[in-house]
């Protein structure tokens, strides 16, 4: 089981997630859309420099963007999360590879699928937030969506929304999911977490 704690901000937040195993560390970095977690390259740099875990910046908008982004950053994955088209999402795909950079896109629905999974991306975010709902706070996972979408994809599947310490072992159970992301879940207000409510998601997920 994997772990994605996304929407990190702050330098103390990136550490407790090292310091109890958290796989992933993901910040969102010149999102399209105006959201309380968004970073300015400057300060998602100072972040992913120091960060001893595998880092994923979440991002989206032209090939040109996305790649010039990744390029400054050097972030393990890139994870689209906006409007880009199935050519576009061929494209930044290999040129990200190019750079050693792995690439995931977020779904809303379980249309085109199969062609996604040709695109070159290495992983499908199953996720309830979308560029026009992005700003919300505890959207809640849709489970039968993640089911289509598994039984249509061939490369990894990552589940997203509303996942907290008390519901990830039954949203586990109900899936089958071995990768999860988790933002809204784990914190206080927006860009601030909660260290306790981190510690007990990972101690439930390694539980399972």
């Amino acid at each position: 089981m994997r772990i994605k704690i996304c929407g990190l901000m702050r330098k103390q937040d990136v550490q407790w997630c090292e310091e109890l195993g958290i796989d992933v560390l993901g910040f969102v970095v010149d999102y399209p859309r105006d959201v309380p977690w968004n970073l300015t390259r400057k300060q998602a740099q100072e972040l992913i420099s120091s960060a001893k875990r595998p880092t994923c910046i979440v991002t989206g908008g032209t090939p040109e963007s996305v790649v010039s982004l990744a390029q400054e950053l050097k972030p393990t994955m890139v994870q689209l999360h906006f409007n880009e088209t199935v050519a576009q999402t061929t494209e930044i795909a290999a040129e990200l590879k190019k750079l050693g950079i792995q690439t995931t896109k977020a779904v809303h629905d379980d249309a085109k699928i199969e062609v996604l999974c040709s695109t070159g991306i290495d992983a499908i975010l199953v996720d309830s937030r979308t560029p026009g709902n992005a700003a919300q706070n505890n959207l809640a996972v849709d489970v039968d969506l993640y089911r289509r979408i598994k039984a249509k994809a061939h490369i990894p599947l990552i589940i997203a929304g509303g996942i907290t310490s008390e519901n990830v072992c039954d949203i586990i159970s109900c899936t089958g999911a071995n990768w999860i992301d988790v933002m809204t879940g784990v914190e206080h207000s927006p860009g601030v977490k909660d260290k306790m409510k981190i510690e007990a998601l990972a101690e439930r997920v390694r539980g399972v």
